[in-house]
């Protein structure tokens, strides 16, 4: 008798264990799906894509790092002056800024290397555009175009540079084609002097070629699905 009522009890625990197995399989089932309408934020990404933002944002999280500190504090000099209707020709400090950079662009393989700032500067930064101040195009710096211009007239303002200006290391929501070739995701982060306040933003283009998989995730592709911000 108790022999029969010890199988009955190992037969209720093993049927039970099924049935709780079967719960959890049947609970993850549809989580392949990263574009889904349920989901919201990176967990829509599909994993290749996801694999290029979170390297992206680790790469720009590090450069950042290595900026900010002495680097961040000759910027300063260099934006205050700037700010104050100088030239940057007559700069002594952007050369060095820029070869900073430069080396950044060689480390990362990055499309484009470059620091922004709000336009209003320490002001609101909500809708803000934001202006490029200083790139690492090219080894010299005189062949350097976009200093002291709007980010993308077209469209100058993202979410992911207000909030890398707020402290946060982040991305763009969407990757592009540089050429109808070359796929790119943005990474952005927030550069400190050595008195803990952010001066400028630090954002980095990084090669994201599978994003020709994925035309949804191309902010220029008219299949594109990607949110405002994470």
């Amino acid at each position: 008798m108790k022999d029969h009522i010890m199988k009955r009890n190992i037969s209720a625990n093993i049927l039970a264990l099924i049935l709780c197995i079967s719960l959890v399989l049947v609970s993850g089932c549809g989580n392949d799906d990263k574009n889904n309408d349920g989901a919201s934020g990176k967990d829509r990404l599909p994993d290749d894509l996801r694999i290029i933002v979170d390297n992206t944002e680790q790469i720009v999280g590090e450069s950042a790092e290595d900026l900010s500190g002495e680097w961040a504090d000759v910027y300063k000099v260099y934006s205050d002056f700037m700010h104050a209707g100088g030239d940057e020709n007559k700069a002594d400090e952007w050369e060095y800024l820029h070869d900073q950079l430069y080396e950044i662009s060689q480390e990362t393989d990055a499309k484009w290397v470059w620091v922004m700032e709000p336009e209003d500067g320490m002001g609101q930064v909500n809708e803000t555009p934001f202006f490029i101040t200083m790139d690492g195009f090219g080894s010299d710096p005189d062949d350097s175009e976009y200093w002291w211009t709007i980010y993308d007239p077209e469209e100058p303002w993202d979410p992911a540079f207000r909030n890398a200006w707020l402290g946060e290391v982040t991305s763009t929501t969407w990757g592009y084609f540089a050429n109808d070739v070359d796929a790119y995701w943005t990474g952005v982060a927030p550069v400190y002097d050595s008195e803990d306040n952010v001066v400028c933003i630090l954002s980095i283009e990084v090669p994201a070629d599978e994003l020709w998989y994925y035309p949804e995730w191309d902010g220029d592709d008219n299949k594109f699905n990607g949110g405002s911000e994470w």
